[in-house]
């Protein structure tokens, strides 16, 4: 079927209205403003790093101890007698 003007629709999610949180019961998301109960995602200023949970990290195998730094360079190590060779040729 041909898009015309007269079969044009919005995307999905495209008329909906931003989500505004602790303006009363009767929106929904009032009282907690859908931060839940506790905890240290309901406290202010709280930025969970994307990609770690501390409950996730207590169930980890042996070889996962540990600290990982997601923000690592890695480096490769270079023969320069290699790096010689293929100058010359």
């Amino acid at each position: 079927m041909a898009k015309n003007l007269s079969n044009l629709r919005a995307p999905k999610k495209a008329n909906t209205g931003r989500k505004r949180v602790g303006r009363g019961m009767g929106s929904g998301m009032g009282k907690t403003s859908t931060r839940g109960h506790k905890g240290q995602g309901s406290r202010s200023g709280s930025h969970l790093m994307r990609g770690l949970k501390a409950a996730r990290c207590r169930s980890t195998p042996l070889a996962k101890r540990g600290f990982t730094n997601i923000f690592r360079t890695e480096y490769t190590v270079v023969n320069l007698e290699r790096i010689v060779e293929q100058m010359k040729a």
